[in-house]
Parts: C-alpha cells; sequence; structure tokens
C-alpha cells in the first residue's frame, strides 16, 4: 500500500467511492455524487502544489481511497475535502496515515493529538470514510461538525 500523489483515474475512483458508499449508507444520490464529482474536478483543475494538495493510496494499480487539502479559501486555513476508504482496507491504518499525510502538509501543529482527540470519534461513527476539518498553522486544526452526522439533505463540503 503506498501513498502518492494525482495518478490518471483518481478523481473517477474517488467519485465512485463517494457515491457508492453515500448512496449505501446514507441514500444519497446522483445529485451529491455529481457534486463530488464537481468539486473534485474543480479543485485539480485550479489545483496550486503551493497551497493545495491531493493524495492517494493504492494497492498495486487499484485506487483505495484519498485526501485533499483546498487551501483557496483563506490565506490561514485549509479544508480538508474528499477523505474516504474503500470499506475492503478500513481498520488497517490507511485512514490515519491519508490524514497525517494531509495534515502534515498544512502544517498542523501535533497531527497525532488532532487525529485521536477530533477525528477518531467522529470518524468512527461515520464509518471511518469522510471528514471535513479546517486547518489553521496559528490555532491548529479544528475538526468540523464532529458531533454530527451527514443528513439526507447535506451537501458534502
Amino acid at each position: 500500500m503506498h501513498i502518492c500523489g494525482y495518478v490518471p483515474g483518481s478523481i473517477g475512483r474517488l467519485v465512485e467511492l463517494h457515491g457508492r458508499y453515500y448512496a449505501r449508507d446514507w441514500r444519497f444520490g446522483r445529485s451529491f455524487e455529481a457534486k463530488v464529482a464537481s468539486e473534485l474536478g474543480e479543485l485539480l483543475a485550479r489545483l496550486d502544489p503551493t497551497r493545495d494538495g491531493f493524495w492517494i493510496a493504492a494497492e498495486d494499480d487499484e485506487i483505495v481511497g484519498g485526501i485533499a487539502i483546498d487551501g483557496s479559501h483563506t490565506r490561514e486555513a485549509a479544508r480538508l475535502r474528499f477523505f474516504i476508504v474503500d470499506g475492503a482496507h478500513r481498520g488497517a491504518g490507511l485512514g490515519g496515515r491519508l490524514m497525517r499525510t494531509a495534515l502534515d502538509f498544512a502544517g498542523a501543529p501535533d497531527t497525532n493529538a488532532f487525529f485521536s482527540l477530533h477525528s477518531r470519534d467522529w470518524m468512527r461513527r461515520a464509518s471511518c470514510t469522510s471528514a471535513t476539518a479546517s486547518c489553521s498553522p496559528r490555532s491548529g486544526p479544528t475538526a468540523l461538525g464532529e458531533s454530527k452526522s451527514p443528513s439526507r439533505d447535506s451537501i458534502f463540503t
């Protein structure tokens, strides 16, 4: 299992992972999948490696997870987006590796503390597949929505 940047097929595979998971477990439909496709495509089309990051986890040639940092919204914070791990690969620490990679890129202090205090409980409730967080280099990362599960009408941001 390795973590790397964009490879051909990354966008489609991460959209597929999100679409299948959220349809199966949350009954989200095509508008949700289209939103993920549109926003992930837009992020990668304008990716600025000085502020944005994108990583996939792959086993051989199969993409089994991914995560992104979108730093375009403010100078002091970045959004953690599109975090997902294929169900067959959960429980082996892959999500933690992806999360640490993204938070290290964002310059978040003490990423292990953030992951264990803010993400683990929320991600357990969300079946360890999706999270949104704000990472501020000055104040440290802050998890958003950690006490809420996605509602049927919510849009993944």
